[in-house]
């Protein structure tokens, strides 16, 4: 999986954050502000986890020397 996937991914999963908190307001009346709280909370630990998986990724599969594996800190500066 290179840096674009994972771009794309996190890119994916905040739409999907996104639209839950728009449907959980709609049909289950739950507030704007606590889901923003919630993904405020989620977003760190979301984020580290990337991170975390990313740099181990990367220092498993690494054998080309133009790789620079900043794919993952794109994909923190999008959960941001």
């Amino acid at each position: 999986m290179g840096g674009d996937s994972i771009v794309w991914l996190v890119i994916i999963l905040s739409i999907l954050s996104d639209g839950l908190a728009v449907y959980l307001y709609r049909k289950k009346k739950f507030p704007l502000w606590a889901s923003a709280i919630i993904m405020a909370l989620l977003v760190p630990v979301i984020v580290y986890s990337f991170v975390a998986l990313g740099i181990d990724y990367f220092n498993r599969t690494n054998t080309d020397p133009d790789n620079t594996g900043k794919g993952i800190a794109f994909a923190g500066g999008f959960m941001r």
